[in-house]
């Protein structure tokens, strides 16, 4: 905690093996990040079906508009199929984003951008796991889905940027103003 207490910190200013194990953790960090749009590609974006209204909506929708989600077996039933896809999700998300923008607030930029970009990825990982519950009562936001998953990667992948930057970024020199020169 000494390297975080001074109002002069920098992640740059690490010593090589917390720097290099941030290194690490960012770069997994943006691999997961991006691998998780790939998923989203594949799944039926390549092809246009997810970033429609009617794919997304036959794909979070659709699927199960044929059953009563309270009768319907474990495997077919949406609820449970909702809670499968988000649970283990809204347990470890949170957590990367808290990681990544607890760096990032020890970066350099101006706050309001930082807020921003804090406010972008948490609203993305609600867009992502909360629309499709959403989506069983009201279909038409599933459209909106898609683009909270866009949200959270654009967000995430900006949090592990900054921060993998200020861990290589030069020092700034110091600036002359407000320094007297003496005679």
């Amino acid at each position: 905690m000494k390297y975080y207490t001074g109002s002069r910190f920098r992640l740059g200013a690490l010593p090589g093996g917390l720097r290099l194990i941030l290194l690490l953790y960012l770069v997994l960090t943006l691999l997961g990040f991006w691998l998780a749009a790939a998923k989203y590609w594949f799944r039926g974006a390549s092809s246009g079906e997810l970033f429609s209204a009617a794919g997304s909506r036959q794909y979070y929708v659709d699927r199960f508009a044929s059953q009563d989600p309270m009768l319907a077996g474990e495997a077919d039933n949406p609820i449970y199929w909702l809670i499968d896809m988000s649970h283990p999700h809204l347990f470890t998300i949170p957590i990367v984003l808290l990681v990544l923008c607890h760096l990032v607030q020890l970066c350099r930029g101006p706050q309001s951008l930082k807020s921003a970009v804090y406010l972008g990825a948490f609203g993305g990982l609600m867009m992502t796991f909360g629309l499709p519950w959403l989506a069983i009562l009201v279909p038409s936001v599933s459209i909106l889905i898609p683009l909270g998953g866009m949200l959270l990667v654009l967000c995430g992948t900006a949090l592990c940027l900054w921060a993998f930057y200020e861990l290589f970024a030069k020092e700034p020199p110091p600036s002359a103003a407000g320094k007297t020169i003496q005679h």
